[in-house]
């Protein structure tokens, strides 16, 4: 089930915002930003097939996830949407972009590796490789050390010790099928595929992509707007939610047409 929040004051607000969670989260994960964010949108997250409250739904495809994207998407009726993804959930959003660009206002894609390189895969398929050989909670320490600051994590303890606790419990066969599916994803989408506002986010120490490659990407493509929180890895939501939903809110209102604004200065 969506979880959502109805736009307050006219019938049609700024719009819709869509919500993808990454592998190994849930819906819960964009709570922090739905939050923070103006009431002027009516904002959607909902758990993909294998997580959450479908954690018992098999994944045979990547396609799955496209289809559970075009069914929310749907279900807010035909005016153009902004997409918001994270990570795995940011390459499911790409590929709903390319097939479907009219349906889609603004792409926004926070710590995703949009456009790999050839480096990144490599990357990617390494950490799966250790994570078959050693076993998915052995690999949870690492996991933390990918995702949060060292500062975050220390000053934290509470939140991380929460988030092990959840992968804790998540099957290991499904993260591993799931992550397969994010590396083996080929470079369908590529910046050149994108007429609509691209937002890149990412924490500027991220890992698993290479931030300048998002830089150059932002210098050659006039619609591509890239920004990296100093200091961050690529656990953005849970560390800075509030900041990340008034840098969406900024690129929503640079990119929204004039009527929709009105009344909601």
């Amino acid at each position: 089930m969506a979880r959502s929040r109805a736009a307050a004051g006219s019938r049609r607000g700024r719009g819709a915002v869509v919500f993808v969670h990454g592998n190994a989260s849930t819906k819960a994960i964009w709570d922090g930003v739905i939050a923070a964010m103006p009431n002027a949108y009516r904002c959607v997250a909902f758990d993909l097939p294998g997580h959450g409250a479908r954690e018992r739904e098999d994944i045979r495809g990547f396609e799955e996830f496209t289809e559970a994207l075009i069914g929310a998407m749907d279900g807010l009726g035909s005016e153009p949407v902004h997409l918001v993804g994270h990570s795995l959930g940011g390459l499911v959003c790409a590929d709903i972009a390319r097939r479907f660009p009219d349906r889609i206002r603004t792409l926004c894609l926070l710590a995703t590796p949009f456009d790999r390189t050839p480096q990144q895969f490599e990357a990617a398929s390494a950490f799966l490789g250790r994570v078959e050989r050693e076993g998915l909670f052995e690999n949870l320490s690492r996991m933390k050390d990918r995702w949060y600051s060292e500062e975050f994590s220390r000053r934290n303890p509470d939140v991380i010790s929460a988030r092990l606790a959840q992968l804790r419990k998540m099957d290991a066969g499904r993260f591993l099928a799931t992550y397969r599916l994010y590396i083996d994803k080929n470079n369908e989408t590529n910046a050149a595929d994108l007429q609509m506002p691209v937002f890149l986010l990412s924490g500027a120490m991220a890992d698993g992509f290479d931030t300048s490659h998002q830089c150059h990407l932002a210098e050659r493509h006039a619609n591509i707007t890239c920004l990296h929180y100093p200091g961050m890895k690529n656990g953005i939501l849970t560390e800075c939610p509030a900041r990340i939903a008034r840098d969406l809110d900024e690129f929503f209102t640079a990119h929204c047409p004039a009527a929709m604004l009105r009344g909601h200065d």
